[in-house]
């Protein structure tokens, strides 16, 4: 087997906007310099010794068509005003004999400066940020040992032996008391890994606030049949901004409620913008909740 070490790397980013999706992409590429190349993603290692290069310098080393490895961080949305977000960070150790991390990070509703200060604080603090396949299999090993551990009267006491959560004894004592489990929800949109799992566990799903709910809800449903699971029984939630600081405040805000709800949502889990502040309180308090109960 041929070994590839890089020996030099550089950050680099880019923005693309379009209503098509891929589209969106291809113009992100672009706007980061490297659309014309075949781009492979790899996992998140900081080689040692490996030189770290300006964005200028980065460039000078590509070619038209040339095969280049990335670390890709990447974050999109068709929700108008929707604030996202994507970053990589990279720990470097002081003995640059060994081996560093890169973490990708992609959030909604960060800034770029706060974004960033998460990667970074994460590699930094040797925080425990591995790529999203493993990140995805401990979820689902984590759900599989709690229900291990909520089931009977004091748990399945078997081991449980996962790749990445290990049990030697199930146990859960005293017992929960919502039965046959607490409610688990399991919070995303993604349609090859994240709905799967809603199908397969949970009793909530979060869903990005989208026009594509409808269409992901008649995923879930279809993944629901295959699991042999009740899709009903899952309770449809979305994340939620309650932003009443403009006049026009109140009424954009039940706007987007009755949109959410017409798509099939049921529940919200919000936070208050400026919940720092009586008057925002007083007003959703009023105005908002008032007329939500009747949604």
């Amino acid at each position: 087997m041929v070994g590839f070490v890089p020996k030099e790397m550089f950050f680099t980013k880019g923005v693309g906007k379009h209503r098509e999706k891929l589209t969106s992409f291809e113009l992100a590429l672009r706007s980061a310099g490297i659309a014309a190349c075949n781009l492979v993603r790899v996992s998140s290692i900081f080689p040692p010794n490996c030189r770290l290069l300006s964005r200028s310098q980065g460039m000078k080393r590509l070619e038209p068509g040339q095969v280049t490895f990335v670390v890709m961080s990447e974050a999109a949305t068709r929700e108008p005003h929707r604030l996202i977000a994507a970053t990589v960070g990279v720990a470097i150790p002081r003995d640059r004999d060994l081996y560093g991390y890169l973490s990708e990070h992609h959030s909604f509703g960060e800034s770029e400066d706060v974004a960033g200060d998460y990667a970074e604080e994460a590699d930094g603090l040797g925080l425990p940020f591995p790529p999203l396949r493993e990140r995805f299999e401990l979820l689902e090993e984590t759900v599989q040992a709690c229900l291990r551990m909520w089931d009977g009267d004091r748990g399945d006491e078997r081991p449980f032996a996962g790749a990445h959560v290990r049990l030697a004894r199930p146990l859960n004592v005293p017992q929960s008391l919502s039965r046959p489990h607490p409610p688990i929800l399991i919070a995303g949109s993604g349609e090859k890994r994240t709905l799967p799992l809603v199908a397969r566990y949970a009793d909530a799903c979060n869903l990005r606030p989208s026009p594509e709910i409808p269409r992901q809800l008649e995923l879930l449903r279809r993944l629901c049949e295959q699991e042999g699971r009740d899709y009903d029984w899952i309770e449809k939630t979305a994340p939620f901004g309650f932003d009443v600081r403009t006049t026009t405040g109140v009424g954009e805000l039940l706007d987007r409620l009755r949109w959410l709800a017409g798509m099939g949502i049921q529940t919200v889990f919000g936070w208050v913008v400026d919940v720092d502040q009586i008057k925002p309180l007083e007003v959703i308090g009023r105005e908002v909740i008032p007329a939500a109960a009747e949604l």
